[in-house]
């Protein structure tokens, strides 16, 4: 049990760590370890302040970047259209082919950014797709609970610094965050007893999550690209994984 209690807290706090250097893939880290333990709503559950939490800090202390990131808000409110929409159209999508389409997208986004490592997307076409990206990072997250695929992607092919790319992945993460709490609620997965714990995660989070910060103050833009494009591919492996289309 004690056991348990360390390598759970030691996933928390790594994922809090990565939080602090990336701006994002905090989940993606914790909640596979977690649910090893915990069973897959309780693993979700428990990850709801600190995502809440971390996320709505982010927002604090890069508002200064507001007006640069400006033109992604197309993208947040779609997404909170999206994930009602998956919510209700896409939960019988089968998730074995989904996951691995997801993967397969990452896997091409990488492929193209190893390829052309200055490729973006065009500053005049950004406003014109992001609410796409929105709409179908939002549906992916009601209908899978997994956006960063689709989220992440866009946001690394738009020419962002390190700050509005946290800014903007924190403030999509945290409308998710307060669309899906009184779904939670309702479904019965956010439990008083799961929220304790929540609130309890929180301390192993706040704890490393400054770490990765201090880390990642003496990244360059060009180290961080990288950090993304190392999480991305992570998070491509974990999706090919969990399909079971390669057995």
């Amino acid at each position: 049990m004690v056991g348990e209690f360390i390598i759970i807290c030691a996933a928390l706090a790594l994922g809090g760590f990565v939080k602090g250097v990336a701006g994002a893939g905090m989940p993606v880290v914790a909640i596979p370890v977690l649910a090893t333990f915990l069973d897959v709503p309780s693993a979700v559950a428990v990850m709801v302040f600190p995502v809440i939490v971390t996320n709505i800090m982010q927002v604090i202390r890069y508002r200064g970047e507001a007006v640069a990131v400006a033109k992604l808000r197309p993208m947040w409110i779609m997404a909170g259209v999206g994930i009602v929409v998956g919510t209700w159209l896409l939960t019988a999508a089968p998730e074995a082919w989904l996951g691995g389409a997801l993967g397969a997208v990452l896997v091409a986004y990488v492929i193209l950014r190893l390829g052309r490592p200055h490729w973006r997307i065009p500053a005049h076409a950004v406003g014109r797709v992001a609410p796409f990206a929105g709409l179908a990072s939002g549906v992916l997250q009601g209908a899978t609970g997994i956006s960063a695929p689709v989220s992440l992607t866009f946001l690394a092919s738009v020419n962002l610094t390190r700050p509005q790319f946290i800014l903007a992945a924190s403030v999509l993460f945290v409308t998710f965050a307060l669309i899906q709490l009184p779904s939670l609620a309702v479904a019965g997965i956010l439990t008083w007893e799961r929220a304790l714990f929540s609130l309890l995660a929180l301390a192993p989070v706040l704890v490393a999550m400054p770490a990765g910060a201090r880390v990642a103050g003496h990244l360059s833009q060009q180290a961080f690209d990288r950090v993304i494009l190392v999480l991305l591919v992570a998070m491509a492996v974990k999706l090919f994984a969990d399909s079971g289309l390669f057995g």
